[in-house]
């Protein structure tokens, strides 16, 4: 069989005619260009040279390409020959190795399922999703980690197995950070799903606590700032309601109160503390008692009577009479 190229040829040769004529005259067209200096005066007729010696360069290529056509073309009629000629074997080549990659891609397919049965084999022991290692699969079943008996080398065995227990581990971490975590969400109060998703994230477990205290600080700040608001906006509702039945009473009755003695005594201090260490501290509740003496006089017993459907209507119906004395109007 015939396998080499036999060809004849003879090495062109490019012949200028006038060469130093040539070269005189394109180095005196330059010399007469080089320092010319344009002004307002002269650019019509510098646009005009400019004009002119574009037109001489341009021409000058083109007859150096129209030449080295005709240098290239016995070269570029052999390359057209050549690849007619030699396609028919591109071909063949290709055909072949299509089936070989097919043929491949099917040992492939049978490595990476020995692959798969021994991961999962590992994996059931350790209760672990064998999925989990699927994007190493590939590497493992290259036929470089197997021996002639198709079966896994033991260094690619001794790699799976160890990348199965460091699975393990992990899994085993995350599960008892996570376990750290939603106990001391429970212990705090909070929930624990936004700090779970981090650890999911991976991130670490001390930054997530760190980040739980915080939380758990501005929580805490928060809920004593709105008991202490409830407890203002409570007094102050109780302070207007006391004035608002006052002054109804001094609209109806034209009271005159000649004395009144008012004592404000903190009645109860309740606080609640949780029985966790780390709760957060809840503001007491405290009441208050008014004690109040005021003095009255009724022109008659149905006013008298009147009085006491009024303070019996707007809740005052405990109240006590210290004395009274009945005078008679002369």
């Amino acid at each position: 069989m015939e396998d080499a190229i036999t060809a004849k040829f003879t090495p062109a040769k490019i012949e200028i005619i006038d060469r130093e004529a040539f070269e005189k005259n394109i180095n005196d067209i330059a010399l007469a260009n080089k320092n010319r200096i344009v002004t307002a005066e002269s650019v019509k007729d510098d646009k005009a040279t400019r004009a002119k010696l574009n037109k001489l360069s341009k021409s000058l290529n083109d007859e150096k390409i129209r030449i080295k056509n005709e240098y290239n073309a016995p070269l570029i009629e052999f390359e057209n020959w050549f690849k007619k000629s030699t396609s028919v074997l591109k071909k063949a080549i290709q055909q072949i190795d299509e089936g070989i990659k097919e043929v491949e891609a099917k040992q492939l397919e049978v490595r990476r399922g020995i692959v798969r049965a021994e991961i999962e084999g590992i994996c059931k022991k350790s209760e672990i999703d064998y999925r989990i290692f699927e994007s190493f699969v590939t590497d493992w079943a290259k036929s470089s980690n197997f021996n002639s008996a198709m079966k896994l080398k033991n260094t690619t065995l001794d790699s799976i197995s160890y990348a199965v227990e460091q699975e393990r581990l992990k899994q085993e971490e995350v599960k008892k950070n996570k376990s750290s975590i939603t106990n001391f969400a429970f212990m705090s109060n909070i929930s624990d799903t936004p700090y779970l998703r981090m650890i999911d994230e991976g991130r670490e477990i001390s930054d997530i606590l760190e980040i739980m205290n915080e939380d758990i600080l501005k929580e805490k700040a928060r809920k004593e700032a709105d008991e202490k608001r409830k407890a203002e906006a409570d007094a102050k509702a109780e302070q207007e309601r006391q004035y608002l039945v006052t002054q109804q009473l001094e609209e109806n009755f034209g009271i005159s109160e000649s004395t009144e003695h008012i004592e404000r005594e903190e009645a109860h201090e309740a606080v609640t503390q949780n029985n966790h260490s780390d709760e957060t501290e809840k503001v007491p509740e405290v009441d208050f008692v008014w004690k109040v003496s005021i003095d009255i006089e009724f022109k008659n017993t149905a006013e008298k009577e009147r009085w006491k459907e009024v303070m019996e209507t707007y809740g005052f119906e405990n109240y006590t009479v210290t004395s009274g004395k009945r005078y008679e109007i002369k």
